[in-house]
C-alpha cells in the first residue's frame, strides 16, 4: 500500500501493528505472587499485557526464553493469537533478531514496537497509536517514545528516575555533540532508556539499520554479544545514515506491582548493583560505537565540544579502539 493510500484511512489499524518482545522468568508459577520473586511479579504483568493487546487486536510476538519455567511456558501457549517464535538460547540478542524477523513475515503489518514484556500492558493504555501512527503513515522510519516526566517520576522507583534520567542526558549529549540530534522532527532529546523503540516496517530501512554486533575475542564472564540491546544501535544507525528518527511524548506509567517488587527491601540492592552495571556497559559500548562508526574523515575530533571527547577519551582508557565487530543479519529480508 502506497503512502499516499495509508494517509487518507482516518482511522488506525491495530492489525497493522506488531508488539515483538522477549520473555525470560525461570522461577515464575502459577499461584499468588510474592513481592520478593522478580520472575513471578514480572511474569504475571506480562502475561496481562499479552492478553490485554490481543483483545485490543494488536499482533503480538513472543521468544520466549528456554529457561522459563514450564509453567510459564504452558501459560504463554494457551494465549490465543500470539505468535511464538524460535529461540534456541537465552542470548537476549538471539531472541530480539527472531522477533523482527516473524514481525517481518508477519502479512499487513506496517510498524513493529520492541519493548519488555512488563511494559506492553502499560502501552496499551493510549499509547501505541501514538507511537505506530507516524510510522503507518511514513511520517518517520523509526520512533523513540518519550515518557511524561511527571508519570515518569512519580510511577518509577526514586532511584530508576534519578539512573534514567541522568544517563538520557548523557546520551542526548553526546550525540549531539556528533551532530546526531536535530530538532526537525522533534528528536532533539531522546529517551533511550525507556527502553521502548519502534520501527516501520520496511526492507529498506531494515536491511540498512538492524546488524548484529559481537564482541573481538573474548570475554570475562560475559557473552559474546554485546550489553547494547540490537534495537539501541539500529536507532543510532538510523541517526547516522540521516533516516526520520522521531520522538512522540507518551503517558506511560510504571506498574504498581512491579515498583513495589523494585523497591522491596529484599530485591532493591540486588536492582540497585544490576541497573550500575547495565549503565557502565551501556556508557561504554556506546563510546565504542561512536569512536568506530562515526568518527570519521567528516567529523574529525576537533569539531566535537571538548567536554564530549574529553569524557570520550576517559571512557575509552584501556580499551581496544572498537572491541566488536558488525555484520548484517537481516539480508535474507
Amino acid at each position: 500500500m502506497s503512502a499516499e493510500n495509508l494517509k487518507e484511512f482516518e482511522f488506525f489499524n491495530p492489525n497493522s501493528v506488531a508488539i515483538v518482545s522477549i520473555t525470560h522468568y525461570p522461577r515464575w508459577y502459577a499461584g499468588p505472587a510474592e513481592v520478593s520473586n522478580t520472575d513471578k511479579t514480572r511474569g504475571d504483568i506480562a502475561l496481562q499485557g499479552i492478553q490485554q493487546a490481543n483483545n485490543l487486536g494488536f499482533r503480538v510476538v513472543i521468544a520466549d526464553s528456554p529457561q522459563s519455567s514450564s509453567e510459564f511456558k504452558e501459560q504463554l501457549r494457551s494465549l490465543q493469537n500470539v505468535y511464538l517464535t524460535p529461540r534456541l538460547s537465552s542470548d537476549r540478542v538471539l531472541g530480539w533478531m527472531s522477533g523482527v524477523r516473524k514481525s517481518f513475515e508477519l502479512s499487513s503489518v506496517g510498524a513493529f514496537i520492541l519493548t519488555q514484556p512488563e511494559k506492553i500492558e502499560p502501552l496499551t493504555e493510549g499509547c501505541i497509536e501514538a507511537i505506530a501512527r507516524p510510522l503507518v503513515q511514513y511520517e518517520a522510519d523509526v520512533v523513540v517514545p518519550k515518557r511524561e516526566d511527571n508519570l515518569f517520576r512519580s510511577t518509577y522507583p526514586d532511584y530508576m528516575y534519578r539512573l534514567e534520567h541522568d544517563d538520557n542526558l548523557y546520551i542526548n549529549r553526546l550525540l549531539r555533540g556528533y551532530n546526531l540530534l536535530n530538532t526537525n522532527l522533534n528528536n532533539d532529546s531522546l529517551d533511550y532508556f525507556f527502553g521502548v523503540f519502534a520501527f516501520r516496517n520496511d526492507p529498506k530501512v531494515l536491511t540498512k539499520i538492524f546488524s548484529e554486533y559481537k564482541f573481538i575475542g573474548k570475554r570475562e564472564g560475559a557473552g559474546k554479544h554485546i550489553s547494547l540491546d540490537t534495537s539501541w544501535l539500529a536507532v543510532f544507525e538510523a541517526l547516522r545514515y540521516n533516516m526520520k528518527v522521531s520522538s512522540v511524548e507518551i503517558p506511560f506509567s510504571y506498574p504498581s506491582e512491579q515498583k513495589r517488587n523494585e523497591e522491596d527491601p529484599m530485591t532493591i540492592v540486588d536492582f540497585l548493583k544490576k541497573r550500575y552495571a547495565q549503565r557502565r556497559a551501556i556508557i561504554l559500548e556506546l563510546v565504542h560505537y561512536i569512536r568506530g562508526f562515526v568518527c570519521n574523515e567528516s567529523m574529525k575530533d576537533t569539531n566535537i565540544d571538548p567536554e564530549i571527547l574529553k569524557q570520550l577519551k576517559e571512557n575509552a582508557i584501556n580499551a581496544p579502539y572498537f572491541p566488536f565487530i558488525k555484520y548484517p543479519w537481516v539480508e535474507n529480508i
